[in-house]
């Protein structure tokens, strides 16, 4: 039986954010779907607040609290958590979570390093930048990445990491189809809302199931025992 998760966020959901709005998606999903309530932690909150329905907390009081949550789930966006992409400090709370609890930790990886010309700072910092993400995909239970470039890279930086390809639910909605409706339908109608480059990855990202499938691998994953 699934309770509580807490899911950590870069900035208090709801606003224009895209992390925000996948986050507030799947706990809505986890608490109508599946009965699994949501608490929300982030730095970038100073106090104690609520978003649709689910309670957001600073970071600094939920690290003291964590044995009351079930499942911890990480979204990953290193400009998110620090300026210049360097979340040490990130790191080094995830340590200790760890070892406070034996709740699974499961790492959506929105972001994994940077690049860039030689005159800007992404530049320099880029082997810091994949030393942290390396070092939360070995600490983490289970890695999500929504692009098949992200899960080939990750792959190659860690290639024991427990990774998996999920495609990001839809803040749309996602019509109600049967198995034969999806594959009778008309191929020549989309509905894709972005520029060019995410019209062309969607395009190409076709082929990956829909994201109701990344709900039962959370459930499964967060109802079996951790070793």
């Amino acid at each position: 039986m699934l309770k509580t998760a807490l899911q950590i966020v870069p900035r208090v959901p709801g606003g224009i954010d895209g992390v925000g709005d996948y986050a507030l998606t799947l706990a809505a999903k986890l608490r109508d779907k599946f009965q699994c309530a949501t608490v929300f932690a982030t730095p970038d909150a100073s106090r104690a607040t609520n978003v649709r329905g689910f309670d957001v907390r600073p970071f600094d009081t939920v690290r003291d609290e964590v044995r009351q949550f079930d499942h911890i789930l990480l979204h990953y966006v290193n400009y998110g958590y620090q300026k210049r992409g360097i979340p040490f400090g990130l790191l080094s709370i995830l340590h200790r979570l760890r070892r406070q609890s034996r709740c699974k930790l499961v790492t959506v990886f929105h972001e994994l390093y940077a690049s860039g010309p030689p005159w800007r700072s992404e530049f320099w910092l880029q082997p810091l930048q994949v030393y942290l993400a390396k070092s939360i995909a070995r600490l983490s239970d289970e890695c999500i990445v929504s692009s098949e470039n992200f899960l080939r890279e990750l792959q190659r930086l860690v290639p024991n990491a427990p990774a998996h390809l999920h495609p990001v639910p839809s803040g749309l909605e996602e019509p109600s189809l049967s198995a034969g409706q999806i594959a009778d339908r008309d191929p020549h109608r989309w509905v894709i809302v972005g520029g060019t480059v995410l019209a062309q990855r969607s395009v190409r990202s076709f082929c990956v199931p829909d994201s109701t499938n990344l709900l039962i691998w959370l459930v499964r994953l967060f109802s079996s025992p951790r070793c």
